[in-house]
């Protein structure tokens, strides 16, 4: 079989293999071309071959023809010579010479033509030759590619075989897995159910205990509500038997006068940029103040400063003490509350967690604080560690909070509502909450002696009185002074019969509460500018203005 046929057949046989062997057999075909390409240069060889060996007949046929034509001429020339022959056979041979000459010229051409393309068909041969050995190369390293094709065929067969035994055994633990999600789905589906089941009787559980709860605290609040006014009517009563005991008033107008204050004794540069907060300790031994240059100062009942507290960095707007005395607790603009030890001068927490100003911080007990901030939360400290245990959510913001016991406090907000809470309670809802109907938002709050009232200061100068047992306002309090902005905390006596607030004039008016009216003006050496915090103590009322004073009021009768 010839080159050509080879690799046809190689071709056709690589062809129906198999895909994997497509491109030795796109190979094959294309040296099956090339060779048919080839194949018409090994003819016009051929053919050339014979001409030339034609040609070279011929002219050896016409050189023995021209040679002895020379011969016959030279023979003839010598025999003329002698035998005197005449010119004209001369010249008869010298035609015939010069045709075979002519014919002779033309062979030899021809010969050099046929040379030429005899060259030409070496130089071709030569070429051919040279891409048959080039293909000869390429069809072995074709089958030596094809030998090593078939034994990669062989262990790629291996390989499938061991890859198809991995997906069978793939599919049988993927059946086994899918029966075990059914399985756990179904269990998944029983407990569910049983969930659900548990999760509506405990809710049913927990809602028949608080109707229960709440059916005790109204049981206990009718107790109380009962107990107290049994017990305010005998207080009427008592106090209205020791009136009529005692002699008229214009009789004896120092006994009325005694406990309210009505001189300025100390006049105290506290605070330069303004004193907004000043509060005294349970005993009334101390009280202390807090202003714009962000310190918190303690005083004696003398008017001495005995320490002077430096770790905030922005105004110091609440004051509150501890139950005990030995401890204080400061709010701040710098958005952080401080818990104060007084025995060391130092802070012994700092309690971070609010994200606006602090307005307010007051101790609910020895160990809990609350604050209320700008940010609409208000917090719940420990104040033995200085975390935060809870975090209300407000929707109005809080600027003033009034603990009544240990676990419950009140707060004044901006929407005008009093709200009451309970740290005993696992939500962060209010117990109970009161529309003040202010006209505008309250800013400050203080809690009576007997914790039976509080007293609500509005922006506008307006003081409210609330009754916390049946939680409504009983008593309103408003002034000719009361104009503008005002912002004052307020404070009641030590008796719960009056309460002292300042004025935006500087003035700080003494209100009775059962009358409703001012019984004292606090005017001589007053305040320059509005009176932003009053505290009264137990023998003396002390005052914070914006002027960065604090000023000390007592009962001048006394000293008469």
């Amino acid at each position: 079989m010839s080159l050509m046929g080879s690799l046809a057949t190689a071709a056709t046989a690589m062809s129906q293999s198999g895909p994997w062997k497509a491109a030795i057999a796109q190979q094959l075909d294309r040296l099956s071309h090339r060779y048919d390409g080839i194949a018409p240069l090994f003819d016009a060889y051929t053919r050339l071959l014979k001409q030339n060996k034609q040609l070279k007949d011929e002219n050896r046929v016409i050189k023995d023809e021209l040679d002895e034509a020379k011969e016959e001429m030279i023979a003839r020339r010598r025999s003329n010579t002698r035998s005197g022959r005449k010119a004209k056979d001369n010249v008869v041979d010298a035609v015939e010479f010069e045709k075979l000459h002519t014919r002779y010229s033309e062979q030899c051409e021809e010969l050099l033509r046929v040379y030429k393309e005899r060259a030409q068909v070496n130089h071709s041969e030569l070429l051919a030759r040279q891409r048959a050995q080039d293909l000869e190369a390429e069809m072995t390293e074709l089958k030596q590619r094809l030998e090593r094709a078939e034994e990669a065929k062989g262990s790629h067969l291996e390989l499938i075989e061991t890859l198809n035994s991995m997906i069978d055994q793939r599919d049988m633990s993927i059946s086994s897995l899918k029966d075990e999600l059914s399985a756990l789905s179904l269990q998944y589906t029983l407990v569910e159910e049983k969930r659900q089941e548990v999760e509506q009787e405990r809710n049913e559980l927990l809602s028949r205990m608080l109707e229960m709860k709440q059916q005790q605290a109204d049981m206990q609040n009718d107790l109380l509500a009962e107990v107290t006014r049994k017990r305010h009517e005998k207080i009427a009563k008592d106090i209205e038997d020791a009136q009529k005991e005692l002699p008229d008033a214009d009789e004896m107008p120092s006994i009325l006068r005694l406990g309210l204050p009505t001189k300025a004794t100390h006049n105290l540069d506290a605070h330069p940029g303004g004193a907004f907060s000043v509060a005294h300790s349970c005993s009334g031994s101390l009280f202390a103040s807090g202003g714009a240059d962000a310190t918190v100062k303690v005083w004696n009942s003398s008017g001495h400063n005995t320490q002077s507290l430096r770790e905030h960095t922005g105004t110091v707007t609440c004051i509150d003490f501890a139950p005990a005395g030995d401890t204080m607790v400061s709010a701040s603009n710098d958005k952080s509350v401080l818990i104060w030890s007084l025995r060391t001068s130092r802070s012994t927490f700092r309690c971070t967690g609010h994200t606006d100003k602090v307005y307010t911080a007051r101790f609910l007990g020895h160990t809990k604080v609350v604050s209320a901030s700008q940010d609409r939360t208000m917090k719940l400290w420990n104040a033995a560690r200085g975390i935060s245990e809870r975090t209300y959510l407000l929707h109005s913001t809080c600027y003033d909070i009034a603990s009544v016991d240990g676990p419950r406090f009140l707060s004044g907000h901006f929407d005008k509502y009093v709200r009451e809470w309970d740290t005993r309670q696992s939500g962060t809802k209010p117990v109970r909450e009161l529309n003040t109907e202010h006209r505008e938002a309250i800013v400050a709050v203080a809690l009576s002696p007997t914790r039976d009232y509080l007293l609500t200061s509005c922006r506008d100068g307006q003081l409210k009185l609330v009754d916390l047992l049946q939680m409504r306002v009983v008593k309103s309090f408003t002034s000719d002074d009361a104009t503008g902005q005002s912002a004052c905390h307020p404070s009641f006596s030590p008796d719960g019969a009056h309460f002292a607030v300042g004025r935006q004039s500087g003035v700080i008016e003494i209100w009775n509460i059962h009358k409703t009216e001012i019984v004292q003006t606090l005017s001589s050496a007053c305040h320059a500018g509005p009176v932003n915090c009053v505290s009264w103590g137990s023998s003396e009322l002390v005052s914070a203005g914006k002027d960065g004073r604090l000023i000390v009021w007592e009962d001048d009768s006394l000293s008469t």
